[in-house]
């Protein structure tokens, strides 16, 4: 499929960190974190195909159509090598990358996330999200997704400001996010094989993605570093943004240092 244009945001310079957002999301979760970031790197903030701003593309999208739109992007910004930071579903990305792309990356993080695919029980779950998306629309997705996505006492302006972002989005594009998760690869015997610096960040209260599974991730990759970042949930960029921007500055300088 050919890829779709997607609309994107860039601040600062130097050291481009590319910052993937999580489903049903779009780049306008990175506004809060930009300010932290901005200084140390060129951010470039997409929103990926549907969401947001970013058109769909003519047919149904593939697991691997979010990658192509992205390298795509890449081309158009002629960006040869970045890191790559992707949340839940953006590192699921982010891995997809890994396996087709790996020379366009010179770092990674994965936050969030995991690399194993879904299981059965799981795949019945987004079957479920893509028919509720489509017949109830966007804002019903919202107030499902909402208590997986911050914890319960997660001040009002953040969950307000999430539920908008959600809310905002086109159902269909939903749907077609959720099924390209439910089918996508197994990512776990990559992991070895990752060679570029590399954090992988989880939280404490992420009822999504473990602490061990998080912890897991990190031991499979071999020159990763680990963030848990305390008193956050899925969206620990969100909740914790000044620890999550903290550690991946120090990416970035690892990065940089060669």
């Amino acid at each position: 499929m050919t890829p779709v244009m997607l609309a994107h945001e860039t601040h600062g310079s130097g050291l481009p960190l590319v910052l993937v957002h999580a489903y049903p999301l779009s780049r306008a979760i990175w506004r809060p974190v930009a300010a932290g970031l901005s200084g140390a790197a060129r951010l470039v903030m997409p929103d990926l195909r549907g969401f947001g701003a970013s058109p769909g593309g003519p047919q149904p999208a593939t697991f691997s159509d979010y990658g192509d739109d992205l390298v795509a992007l890449l081309d158009r910004l002629g960006l040869a090598r970045v890191v790559l930071a992707g949340v839940s579903f953006g590192g699921y990305i982010a891995l997809d990358l890994v396996r087709r792309h790996p020379g366009r990356l010179a770092g990674l993080v994965l936050s969030n996330t995991r690399a194993t695919a879904d299981t059965p029980a799981a795949a019945a779950a987004r079957a479920q999200q893509a028919t509720l998306a489509e017949t109830h629309g966007a804002a019903a997705v919202a107030e499902q997704m909402l208590p997986r996505l911050l914890r319960p006492d997660a001040p009002d302006d953040l969950r307000r400001m999430v539920r908008q972002i959600i809310a905002a989005n086109d159902p269909a594009a939903i749907a077609a996010a959720t099924r390209a998760m439910a089918v996508r690869p197994d990512a776990t015997g990559l992991l070895g094989q990752i060679t570029v610096p590399t954090l992988v960040i989880g939280a404490t209260d992420d009822p999504l993605i473990a602490p061990a599974d998080t912890l897991a991730l990190h031991r499979a990759i071999p020159d990763s570093t680990l963030l848990i970042s305390r008193a956050a949930g899925h969206l620990s960029c969100l909740e914790q943004p000044a620890g999550w921007c903290a550690a991946v500055a120090a990416l970035l300088r690892r990065v940089a240092a060669g």
